[in-house]
């Protein structure tokens, strides 16, 4: 998980409601918007 989870304002996610990858912001908890979570699949290391 990422520390950019959870921590962002919803109030500010109504006026920038998409983050830089076309992902929903408008929930109850949203990421930090320009510090999107982001999961990158496992290679295997």
């Amino acid at each position: 998980m990422s520390g950019a989870d959870g921590i962002g304002d919803p109030a500010d996610a109504l006026t920038v409601p998409l983050d830089g990858n076309g992902t929903n912001r408008n929930v109850s908890a949203p990421d930090a918007g320009a510090y999107e979570s982001i999961i990158y699949p496992d290679e295997g290391t």
